[in-house]
């Protein structure tokens, strides 16, 4: 039997009020049923519409990457992202929904810094928010980055848009450092010496 959510939940995760969700739903830009006088909202359906939206498809209304300049001070956002980061303890960066970064990476760990500049280090910094962008779910979680450290994100959003993410990570997992043959994995798939990456394990 189907999940179907009420519009509460809905609302709660694509954190809007209860008005735009049963404008949205009588207007048929979300998928929705109605059981008696009530909406419903089949959970797949609003997963899939959600996806649709967060994995570069977005339909006319939605924000495109570019608009996150437009409509966020460069300099308050890196102030709060420092803050967050110094308050949890973890690694933080804003990106747009695409996985550009707005600003610099705050509060970034050791190993972070250590190999930030190495040219596949840079190509799986890219790659991987955009990963983020594209795994399904609303809510947040954590899950392994390129590194094998704990990273999680949250989207911005701005009433009904999706307008950025916020990626916190730079946590280290129960096992840290790594087993050597997970080690000598990371390093292969990084093209990077096991002496330049060893030394900063710690360091997170």
């Amino acid at each position: 039997m189907p999940t179907l959510l009420t519009s509460k939940a809905v609302q709660q995760l694509l954190n809007v009020d209860r008005s735009t969700i049963y404008r949205m739903a009588e207007d048929g830009r979300l998928p929705a049923i109605k059981v008696g006088r009530q909406w419903r909202f089949h959970a797949e359906a609003i997963e899939q519409w959600f996806e649709d939206r967060s994995g570069g498809s977005a339909r006319p209304g939605w924000l495109s990457p570019p608009a996150l300049e437009s409509r966020f001070d460069p300099v308050s956002t890196q102030a709060l992202s420092d803050l967050v980061a110094d308050l949890w303890g973890v690694m933080v960066v804003v990106t747009d929904m695409e996985g550009r970064a707005f600003g610099r990476v705050s509060n970034p760990c050791g190993l972070h810094v250590a190999i930030g500049n190495h040219p596949l280090v840079a190509r799986h910094q890219i790659e991987e928010p955009r990963k983020l962008c594209a795994t399904s779910g609303l809510t947040s979680h954590l899950m392994p980055s390129y590194l094998g450290l704990l990273c999680a994100r949250s989207f911005i959003r701005i009433g009904t848009e999706l307008a950025g993410m916020v990626i916190a990570g730079g946590i280290r997992p129960e096992e840290w450092p790594p087993p050597s043959e997970q080690m000598s994995r990371l390093t292969e798939r990084l093209d990077l010496p096991f002496e330049d990456l060893a030394p900063h394990m710690d360091e997170v």
